[in-house]
């Protein structure tokens, strides 16, 4: 009986945190700005719109939006073929990086806003 009762509070703690943990968009948690990421816990997932203004060298670029500036690591293949200036809007996802070098976001989805 025991067991069973330890096995249920834990499943009510496991599935209550993780209800929200979906959605992006106005009033969900996390960061929403280059600014408050680098604030955010390594790990956090993210998703910014702003522009591309630098490339740092091997996949590493200067990302830019209204708020601040952040590191951004975009493999290769995650480019796709879209062409991509300082002037391009771009809506990047990924997540938080923090290491000795300070934060960077590891980008998963680079797609081009249509303005």
């Amino acid at each position: 009986m025991k067991k069973l009762a330890i096995f249920l509070v834990l499943m009510v703690f496991v599935f209550s945190g993780s209800a929200y943990a979906d959605f992006k968009g106005p009033g969900a948690p996390g960061p929403d700005s280059a600014a408050s990421a680098k604030k955010a816990q390594h790990g956090t997932l993210i998703t910014l719109e702003g522009h591309i203004v630098q490339q740092l060298g091997h996949e590493r670029y200067l990302f830019r939006d209204g708020t601040d500036q952040v590191r951004v690591a975009i493999p290769n293949r995650y480019w796709q073929g879209q062409e991509v200036t300082p002037k391009t809007k771009i809506r990047i996802s990924g997540a938080i990086v923090r290491d000795v070098s300070g934060v960077e976001i590891e980008v998963w989805v680079l797609d081009v806003v249509a303005e």
